[in-house]
C-alpha cells in the first residue's frame, strides 16, 4: 500500500480502474514530486496532474483531464 501512495494521489480510483482492466483511463503519476514537497513545507499536499486549481482530483478523472505534469521552477 505505501509503494502507491503517489499513485492513489493522483488517481485515486487507480484500484477500480486496474481491477476492471481498464488500465488506459488511469491518470498516472510522473513523479514529479510536487506531492512530497508541498508534504516537507507542511503545505497542503494536491497533485499536479489534477485540473489547475482543483482541491481534488475530478470526477471521472482520465488522461485527457489531466494536466501534462510538467511543472515550472517557479511554480515549486
Amino acid at each position: 500500500m505505501i509503494g502507491l501512495c503517489r499513485a492513489l494521489l493522483c488517481d485515486p480510483d487507480w484500484p477500480i480502474k486496474a481491477k476492471e482492466s481498464k488500465d488506459k483511463e488511469i491518470v498516472k503519476c510522473v513523479a514529479c514530486n510536487w506531492c512530497l514537497e508541498a508534504d516537507s513545507r507542511y503545505e497542503k499536499v494536491n497533485c499536479c496532474r489534477w485540473p489547475e486549481g482543483s482541491l481534488a482530483a475530478p470526477e471521472p478523472f482520465t488522461p485527457k483531464a489531466a494536466r501534462s505534469g510538467k511543472i515550472k521552477k517557479e511554480d515549486r
